[in-house]
């Protein structure tokens, strides 16, 4: 978004506040591409966070993990659907090909000729508006996401869901401030790189 000498500033706060639940530019621009591609394969990647946030996270967690994961899906092996702040569909995938501690799920039984526009889709329809384009760090996460993509297109998960889920509902319970800022600040990030983007 440009905000042009003399522009409506108040628009520009409205446009913060105000989340227009919708797939930021980048996303819509590699949908327009290949939304209706067929999927031939799924991919779900986990990957460590900071060994840092997991050392300050595990101060406040009895289950002590190792380590802590963000989660995406790649598919086609080319295009790479992952909820952050926002939900975001790229086609840069070469982050995983030497990483290390990298893990990935294959997905298999895919429905013949889904295509990607149809998984987001049947997971929107399922989720909601808000839900769908919202994100909290505990209730409505990366994993979150990726479950509900599987779920909402039919797709066999039982075995994935082992892979995806990493219990942080002591986060919810016992540390309710972290959980209030953490969703709050994530909130933002959102509404500022959608006036960015």
């Amino acid at each position: 978004m440009i905000i042009k000498k003399g522009g409506d500033i108040k628009n520009v706060f409205n446009e913060i506040i105000h989340n227009n639940y919708t797939f930021n530019n980048s996303s819509q621009q590699v949908l327009n591409s290949y939304g209706n591609i067929i999927i031939q394969s799924i991919q779900i990647r986990k990957s460590p966070i900071n060994k840092s946030i997991s050392k300050f996270i595990n101060t406040f967690n009895k289950m002590n993990y190792d380590n802590y994961y963000h989660l995406d899906m790649v598919i086609n092996n080319k295009i790479k659907i992952e909820k952050n702040e926002r939900i975001n569909i790229s086609l840069d995938t070469t982050i995983y090909k030497n990483s290390r501690g990298i893990e990935v799920f294959n997905i298999y039984n895919i429905p013949s000729n889904l295509t990607i526009n149809e998984l987001l889709s049947n997971c929107h329809k399922m989720m909601g508006n808000i839900l769908f384009f919202t994100y909290s760090g505990i209730t409505n996460n990366c994993q979150n996401f990726i479950m509900n993509l599987l779920k909402g297109s039919n797709i066999p998960y039982s075995q994935a869901e082992i892979f995806i889920k990493h219990d942080v509902s002591y986060v919810n319970r016992n540390w309710p401030t972290i959980r209030n800022v953490m969703n709050f600040t994530t909130g933002m990030a959102g509404k500022f790189n959608t006036l960015m983007d």
